[in-house]
């Protein structure tokens, strides 16, 4: 079953238990994934790494928000979020530690034989692909610049 079978599942429970919140996310999630299929030449089914992804994306939004209204001080609509978040991050994998990303930025620098930072594109090539919808960009350059500055 793909990410957007269950979601739909998902979708029609929370309509059943008259969760809005889950609900709204969730409307959110199957419409971002519809999206990208439409968008793919063909209107071919969505890999599960696709899959993936786009959720991924959406939840870097929801996170976004999350910062914007905790410095607005908006605790109404923070707590919403978070809890959208949450429904969000059930469909994604694990999200890998940070002692879990060093090894991969390590073993990365070796295998491509970086020097400085000139060599950071391939590294964080290497590292994302590795890495894809199991950490956060962000997190990752920081750690692959810290890496390649010592």
């Amino acid at each position: 079953m793909s990410l957007l079978q269950e979601i739909q599942k998902e979708s029609i429970l929370a309509m059943k238990e008259k969760n809005t919140v889950k609900q709204d996310i969730l409307k959110l999630l199957i419409a971002a994934l519809k999206n990208a299929q439409i968008a793919k030449p063909g209107g071919k089914e969505l890999t599960k790494e696709e899959e993936v992804k786009v959720i991924f994306s959406e939840s870097k939004k929801i996170k976004d928000s999350i910062e914007k209204f905790k410095e607005a001080g908006r605790e109404d609509l923070l707590n919403r979020e978070e809890e959208q978040l949450g429904y969000v991050e059930k469909y994604l994998p694990a999200q890998a530690g940070e002692d879990d990303i060093i090894k991969v930025v390590e073993k990365a620098i070796k295998e491509v034989d970086a020097s400085g930072m000139g060599d950071m594109g391939r590294v964080m090539g290497l590292v994302m692909k590795e890495l894809q919808g199991k950490a956060d960009g962000a997190v990752v350059n920081r750690i692959v610049k810290s890496k390649l500055s010592e």
